[in-house]
């Protein structure tokens, strides 16, 4: 009683310090998770500020490129203009493919200056004459001895190839950092696509264009953003640092703060919570040991079946259990009526009824059990009866004990077959329920098993003639399309009218299929019906058919209309429609409203559809037919320039199987 009760006050206890310690630690760290956050949603937004200035610099290019002045090879007159639509300090610069400067925003329009001017850059001019499109270059040091960011891309001017350019220089990023008024001790610096430094808010000159710390390079390698701990930064700064990038110039801000100082006030608070906790609980264990002797006193006297300890509890249970000792006399006389009323009961039932109590190892059998597999005796062994299951039933049951032993469920049924004394197999229907006790213990099995024979090879009697049905429609679908296609090899101007027809009876085959497939289980469904007839139209399943929607279960008297009807949009979405171009494709997504089922079909990147045709196809007049005459609804069509859209509505309860009918 003492070592239980001292143990109970250690279970209260330790716990209840490990969670104030716990707390106090996690309250620090949340603070620190909290200024991470704040620093990296900072950088995040200061990375904005830089992408929206590369933005800029890239539709300055492209408003430039498209001047008339430019494309007529007026270069004086380009100059002027690019001078006055040209912020400060950007400048504008157009390069031949030897490197020299036809305009120069950054100097006088003088062909005299031009021509004195030093290359651009081979490497970079080569980069974008050769580009398909616009380029931004990382920082490079430009032909006047400025740190420029540029993006260029070519033009073509009277038959030359020339680099239209429009440079940002670095102290324009230098500018942006200033702006931001990071709070004292914080360095930002913005990199380019290659790591290196464009802009820094402190020593700038003395790191422009060097590359960023390895953990930096590290974090950006992984992701576009995130958090480094711990990393020392150019000047030797111990910080923690926050780093987002942009897409799709590539450059990045970081922005590191000395790291916090607060590690060991941490260390301390966590310190003070546990030395509390540890002084508390030694005073919960004395009084703990002092109430043991006196709960142990009053035991020794409830055991020596005595009263009047003092404790009202004990005084209690003493009464009571002398009540419970007549009480139980009069439950063991009551459980006898039972077992005799039970044991009447298992003769009476036409199987047999067994019980299995695991923690006894033995198993209880009814005697019409033993006879209904030819045996007179019994054995006792759990393994008995499992060791005459056909080896193809075993695995099942060992799945579904070893589920109600674990207390994954409580109960199971299914059909087997057992092994007959005389060596023939016999079919049994099996049902077994667990009873267990407060704590989930499995206590013991209960079951009954009944003789099925008959009805299984009333059932595969059923089966084979159903399969020989089946096989006879299709051979009758297979005769009537050889027949189309045989007759048509004699009559040239029918073949396509033949084809036709043959793809129709393949939908109709499809459809048939689906249904022998579905019958006997939860029907016929939309989408497996969709997935047969798409096959033919699609290398990748969901490739050219997207399903969406709900997949609603199928009458089987509807599949095959429905299978018609998406059989005809299908062929005319692959002649004239999304499906007659590579990658292109068709949505069919089913809803309900209101008791009407509503199968919406929307193709997407065919060829641009100048209206309804002139003439209806088959196809929307069989969805028509159908669905006023067969599904009480209606077809609406939708002749958009990205593609058709069509809906066809029917009546719910005359589609949808009965147990899906939504009201």
């Amino acid at each position: 009683m003492r070592r239980l009760l001292l143990l109970f006050a250690l279970a209260l206890g330790l716990p209840l310090i490990g969670v104030a310690a716990f707390g106090t630690w996690s309250a620090v760290e949340a603070e620190r998770a909290r200024a991470e956050n704040q620093m990296l949603a900072t950088t995040r937004a200061l990375a904005g500020v830089v992408e929206r200035e590369v933005t800029q610099a890239r539709l300055l290019l492209d408003l430039l490129a498209a001047s008339t002045n430019l494309n007529e090879g007026e270069f004086l007159a380009f100059d002027a203009q690019a001078r006055q639509g040209i912020p400060a300090p950007l400048t504008v610069a157009l390069v031949d493919g030897a490197g020299r400067f036809r305009i120069n925003t950054f100097v006088p329009p003088d062909e005299r200056v031009l021509a004195g001017m030093p290359l651009v850059q081979p490497d970079f001019l080569s980069q974008v004459l050769d580009a398909g499109g616009t380029v931004i270059s990382g920082l490079f040091r430009g032909a006047f001895g400025r740190h420029l960011v540029s993006v260029a891309r070519p033009v073509e001017v009277n038959g030359e190839r020339l680099a239209l350019i429009v440079s940002v220089p670095g102290s324009r990023f230098g500018e942006i950092l200033r702006d931001q008024r990071l709070p004292p001790g914080w360095v930002a610096a913005i990199l380019d696509a290659g790591g290196h430094i464009v802009a820094r808010t402190r020593a700038e000159e003395e790191f422009i264009g060097q590359v960023a710390t390895r953990p930096v390079l590290d974090l950006l390698a992984r992701s576009d953003e995130g958090v480094v701990r711990a990393i020392p930064t150019h000047d030797g700064m111990n910080s923690v640092a926050a780093v987002a990038r942009t897409r799709p110039s590539g450059f990045s801000v970081a922005m590191a703060a000395p790291l916090p100082a607060g590690w060991w006030e941490a260390w301390q608070a966590v310190g003070r919570t546990t030395v509390a906790g540890v002084v508390l609980l030694g005073i919960g264990l004395i009084l703990a040991w002092a109430l043991a002797g006196r709960l142990l006193r009053g035991v020794t006297a409830l055991g020596r079946g005595e009263g009047g300890t003092g404790l009202h509890e004990f005084d209690l249970a003493a009464a009571r259990i002398a009540s419970a000792a007549d009480a139980m006399r009069d439950a063991i006389a009551a459980l006898q009526e039972s077992e005799t009323r039970y044991r009447v009961t298992l003769e009476a039932f036409a199987g047999g009824v067994y019980e299995c109590v695991p923690g006894e190892g033995r198993v209880l059998r009814t005697p019409s059990l033993l006879r209904l597999i030819g045996e007179a005796e019994d054995d006792p062994g759990r393994e008995w009866w499992l060791s005459r299951l056909h080896p193809d039933d075993r695995p099942a049951m060992d799945a579904a004990l070893a589920e109600v032993r674990a207390g994954g469920r409580d109960r199971f049924e299914m059909e087997y077959r057992v092994r007959h004394a005389d060596g023939h197999y016999v079919w049994v229907w099996h049902r077994s329920i667990a009873r267990r006790d407060a704590e989930g213990r499995l206590l013991r099995l209960i079951g009954c098993i009944i003789d099925v024979t008959a009805e299984h090879e009333a059932r595969d009697a059923e089966a084979m003639v159903a399969r020989e049905l089946d096989h006879r429609v299709k051979n009758n679908f297979a005769l009537v399309s050889s027949i189309v296609g045989l007759t048509a090899a004699h009559h040239p101007h029918a073949r396509a009218f033949a084809a036709e027809l043959r793809d129709r009876l393949r939908a109709l085959t499809e459809a048939h299929d689906v249904v022998r497939r579905g019958a006997g289980t939860e029907g016929v469904r939309l989408h497996a019906l969709a997935r047969r007839l798409a096959a033919p139209f699609e290398k990748t399943p969901g490739e050219a058919l997207v399903l969406a929607g709900e997949d609603v279960a199928v009458q089987t008297e509807a599949v095959s209309h429905l299978a018609l009807i998406l059989h005809e949009w299908l062929t005319n979405a692959a002649k004239h429609g999304a499906l007659s171009r590579p990658g292109g494709c068709v949505r069919l997504a089913a809803r309900r409203e209101n008791g009407t089922l509503v199968l919406e079909w929307t193709e997407q990147g065919g060829p641009p559809l100048p209206g309804p045709p002139a003439r209806r196809g088959f196809g929307s007049l069989l969805a028509e037919a159908t669905a006023s005459g067969r599904f009480g609804g209606a077809l609406e069509e939708d002749w958009t320039p990205d593609g058709l859209r069509l809906a066809l509505r029917l009546a719910a309860d005359r589609v949808a199987a009965a147990a899906e009918v939504v009201e």
